[in-house]
């Protein structure tokens, strides 16, 4: 965990918000990052459970955390390919800029 983003977030330099409810519930959640089974368990990161101890509980789990990482990648993606702008600095003097 070597990223800007975790130095960030572990120096708590970068906050998250204070738990909140859920939509259309009474349920608070605390707010998460997602990640795939390379990263540790962190307080506000959710990864899948393991594969040697999977019950169908935690294979549901695993699956639906999958299918939320694929759709937030998959939005990430749909960003960069219509703003290419936001893949490298902007050629523009702060001045110039709207």
């Amino acid at each position: 965990m070597a990223s800007d983003l975790f130095s960030f977030i572990d120096g708590k330099r970068i906050m998250f918000p204070k738990p909140d409810f859920l939509p259309y519930s009474n349920v608070t959640a605390p707010y998460v990052m997602l990640g795939d089974e390379a990263y540790p368990l962190l307080p506000y990161l959710m990864k899948p459970y393991e594969r040697n101890s999977l019950t169908d509980k935690r294979r549901n789990f695993n699956e639906r955390l999958s299918r939320a990482r694929k759709t937030t990648e998959c939005a990430f993606g749909i960003l960069y390919s219509k703003w290419r702008v936001i893949s490298k600095a902007i050629e523009t003097e702060v001045e110039l800029a709207d």
